[in-house]
């Protein structure tokens, strides 16, 4: 079955120092899926969850790096894309955003294996 719903990783540059990282397998990143052209991402939020959606390919401290198309082994609606949503939110509270342990990488992380039972690029998320 084919998919009809456009599926991507972006992946955003925070530090000008990734141009030499990168080709290590290293850096500083954002990232966010896009869904149809919504990108959906994590951040901090004092209360609620910290999952939100975007414009894709901006973001305000960021330089945009790439789009990583995602390949969807099945049909996904989305509606489905919508419960996966909704069960990713309570673990992702924006009160519990943490640079380092709990950041858009690992929501970018999670979203991806819901999507496709795969695992993001580790690269993402390799300071």
């Amino acid at each position: 079955m084919s998919n009809s719903l456009t599926v991507s990783l972006n992946v955003y540059d925070l530090a000008d120092q990734n141009q030499y990282a990168h080709p290590l397998g290293l850096g500083a990143y954002h990232t966010g899926i896009e869904i149809n052209g919504i990108e959906w991402s994590y951040g901090h939020a004092e209360r609620g969850t910290g999952v939100y959606p975007c414009l894709p390919g901006s973001h305000p401290n960021a330089k945009f790096r790439e789009k990583i198309r995602i390949k969807i082994q099945h049909t996904l609606t989305i509606e489905e894309v919508a419960r996966c949503l909704d069960r990713l939110r309570p673990a992702f509270m924006g009160y519990r955003y943490h640079l380092l342990f709990l950041n858009c990488n690992h929501f970018t992380e999670a979203l991806h294996y819901e999507l496709t039972n795969e695992r993001a690029p580790s690269y993402i998320n390799r300071l």
